[in-house]
């Protein structure tokens, strides 16, 4: 099959396209925090929506001149002006403490709020259909944009379309526009459904990469962490170069497991690797208590250092005390572990 067969390319179009509506399902807990990490992300830009909301108010006021000329547009102007005030009080109540957590709710009330007032004034405005499927989609737009799920954009779309009509109901409409906007909101709804669902399965999928890639992340900085000093591991985290330094009282330490490679030939690789894991990790803590610093391991060997400026302060007398607590401690670590265990130490 060749690149330019072209039922081939079609199927992997077509294959591209239902991959992007394909449902990307989260483990509970990872999907409690993307719910958070999208409502803390989106906060902001609601804010902005809903200054935008109070601002586009007052300018839709110049089309009622337009439509309806000077009496009409003053006789609605309390009507413009209680929404910019609507929209201004829910942008001021997004600021208030726990609102990162609960502001979807509190969102659902600005489109819904803009959509009935918006439907209630067109019903008394001659030819005011245009003004207010402008003000429709105004409302459903900025909802697909904002919602932080696909949940509240559904539940967004159904509050709005129903303001809608029943503002139209509300404010005397003819009976064949009200039918004509119930049908124009549930034509919308569809279409920004179908809106809706790959923007939120592109953000799931976007948090599945993001995750991933911090788990790599925190893996490559322990991988560094467990064979370089701390100090020099955080340089490197850091983009920072990390030179060679002069330790001119540096005291070296190494620790190895007598005659453990022959044992483990006969031994599960899996058991191995736990015993050397314990093992290591012992000496890890008592490198730690001791003022030295872990270099590396090598197999079975350990080496650790001190006199090291910045890093590690202790010096010979501690090196020394950790190699016989070492050296003392190897039958009772490997009687743990059911082996025969002694350690050979060196400075």
């Amino acid at each position: 099959m060749t690149a330019l067969d072209p039922p081939a390319a079609a199927r992997r179009r077509v294959g591209a396209a239902l991959d992007v509506l394909r449902p990307i399902r989260l483990p509970p807990e990872r999907r409690r925090r993307h719910a958070l990490a999208e409502r803390r992300r989106l906060l902001p830009l609601a804010r902005l929506v809903l200054l935008c909301g109070a601002l586009f108010a007052p300018i839709f006021a110049s089309g009622d001149v337009l439509l309806a000329g000077w009496e009409a547009a003053l006789a609605h102007l309390p009507t413009r002006f209680g929404l910019s005030a609507a929209f201004l009080a829910i942008w001021a109540a997004t600021h208030l403490p726990g609102m990162e957590r609960r502001w979807p709710r509190l969102w659902l009330a600005g489109p819904v709020i803009c959509n009935l007032g918006y439907a209630w004034i067109i019903a008394r405005l001659p030819d005011g259909t245009e003004e207010g499927l402008a003000g429709l989609l105004f409302a459903m737009a900025a909802h697909v944009v904002v919602a932080p799920s696909f949940g509240y954009a559904m539940a967004g779309f159904a509050l709005i379309s129903a303001a809608g009509v029943a503002g139209l109901a509300l404010g005397g409409a003819p009976q064949g526009l009200v039918i004509y906007a119930a049908y124009s909101a549930a034509t919308f709804t569809a279409f920004f459904a179908l809106v809706a669902w790959p923007i939120e399965q592109g953000r799931r999928r976007t948090r599945l990469l993001a995750d991933e890639a911090a788990a790599a992340h925190a893996r490559a900085d322990a991988l560094v962490a467990a064979m370089l000093p701390a100090p020099v591991a955080r340089r490197l985290a850091a983009g920072e170069p990390a030179p060679a330094e002069d330790a001119p009282a540096a005291t070296v330490l190494f620790i190895d497991m007598v005659g453990f490679s022959g044992l483990s030939r006969g031994m599960d690789p899996r058991r191995v690797v736990r015993v050397l894991e314990a093992a290591f990790g012992e000496l890890d803590l008592a490198v730690e208590r001791a003022g030295l610093a872990k270099i590396k391991t090598l197999g079975d060997a350990y080496m650790a250092a001190g006199g090291l400026p910045g890093v590690a302060a202790a010096g010979p007398a501690e090196a020394a005390a950790l190699a016989r607590r070492a050296v003392a401690g190897a039958g009772a670590f490997g009687a743990r572990h059911g082996l025969e265990v002694s350690v050979h130490a060196g400075i």
